[in-house]
């Protein structure tokens, strides 16, 4: 878990992690369903050429609509 006062922008070794740790996921799951990967923050992701991987964004002011 991070604290970020503004947007998180993900970094290309970001998306390299969160990819490895999606693919572990379904291997050991052995699962044939799509695995959607979901970023819970507190403002927002700064969309950039890596963000791609992320396919929803929940910030506080959705849980607290």
């Amino acid at each position: 878990m991070k604290f970020y006062k503004k947007a998180y922008a993900l970094t290309q070794e970001d998306r390299f992690d969160f990819e490895d740790r999606i693919d572990l996921l379904a291997r050991i799951t052995k699962s044939r369903k799509n695995i959607h990967f979901t970023l819970v923050t507190t403002i927002g992701l700064a969309f950039n050429e890596h963000s791609g991987v992320v396919q929803k964004v929940v910030t506080l002011e959705d849980l607290f609509k």
